[in-house]
């Protein structure tokens, strides 16, 4: 079973299980959810040809670089915010 997890994939879990602290409840969700995740990945990784069939290379690369971009802009989203929180910039009014 793939457990390929990213840097900014392993922070959100340590996150998540932090907030959910002395819960074991929250915990269990966190752990069902990541086994959802990783079971969709398998499942996915299995059946690369299949879904080649129906969505070329192409599509897949656009796709690719539609979500680094959007990954890009929250990025820079949430350092625009910490500025603003530590006062480094002024609040933006819209």
């Amino acid at each position: 079973m793939p457990a390929l997890v990213t840097a900014p994939g392993l922070t959100a879990i340590v996150a998540f299980m932090a907030i959910a602290a002395g819960d074991l409840w929250q915990k269990g969700i966190v752990i069902a959810m990541l086994l959802f995740i990783m079971a969709l990945n398998l499942l996915a990784l299995l059946n690369v040809r299949v879904i080649f069939q129906y969505v070329s290379p192409t599509i897949l690369l656009v796709v690719g670089w539609v979500m680094a971009v959007l990954q890009a802009a929250l990025a820079a989203q949430y350092i625009i915010n910490a500025l603003i929180r530590l006062g480094a910039l002024p609040p933006l009014v819209s």
